[in-house]
């Protein structure tokens, strides 16, 4: 045997050599570029309040500028604050001298919030990590029958309070609810509880949170 054979290099292993390097090579740019495109992603404030504000509003959020956009299909009510309310209401009808009363109570679950089809603007000023939010004025957005039954009812002899009557009645009582709600300061809490969220996600980024009505 030639000694000088065995000292050449294998071309079969000089190619597995190659072909592994090749590997290692591509396997570490890629692992190294994932790990600094997730890096730059936590590093990036519009990012990081981009994020946040998507999971209040439930929405994937785009960022333009210095302007946060929902996605279109997304944008929808907000509920924030839901009371349960507990309405009693009399109704009286006469015919011909004859009278009839009926008291009905009503048990509601009242939803308020912010319809965001109504218009929205949420903007940021990443210089004085500064987050911008203008909403329509809370409304009504639900109101959601659990239980309707009636108290006290008596009828005359003319006058009678038939089922379609009947559904007036009860429908007076679920317009009742929305307003006692109202009354109860149900809206007031909406701004006050949306006010709350936005602070408690935003509150480690952002230094400055401004909230404020969008004029129709």
């Amino acid at each position: 045997m030639n000694p000088e054979s065995d000292n050449r290099p294998n071309w079969q292993t000089a190619v597995v050599l190659v072909v592994a390097a090749c590997l290692i090579a591509g396997l570490t740019f890629y692992f190294t570029k994932r790990s600094f495109d997730a890096g730059d992603r936590v590093l990036n404030w519009p990012g990081k309040v981009a994020d946040k504000l998507g999971k209040l509003f439930q929405s994937n959020v785009s960022i333009s500028n210095t302007s946060l956009t929902l996605e279109q299909k997304d944008i929808a009510e907000l509920a924030v604050v839901q009371r349960r309310i507990i309405c009693t209401t009399k109704y009286d009808a006469s015919w011909l001298g004859s009278g009839a009363t009926v008291i009905v109570q009503g048990t509601y679950t009242v939803k308020a919030g912010y319809d965001l089809k109504e218009g929205y603007l949420l903007t940021f000023d990443e210089h004085g990590k500064a987050v911008s939010v203008q909403l329509p004025e809370p409304k009504i957005l639900s109101n959601t029958t659990e239980s309707q039954k009636v108290l006290f009812a008596s009828e005359g002899i003319l006058k009678k309070i038939p089922p379609k009557e009947m559904e007036t009645v009860f429908a007076q009582n679920l317009d009742q609810a929305k307003r006692e709600a109202n009354d109860l300061g149900l809206l007031t809490d909406a701004k006050s509880r949306i006010k709350d969220r936005l602070n408690d996600l935003l509150g480690d980024d952002v230094q400055n949170i401004n909230l404020s009505s969008q004029k129709q």
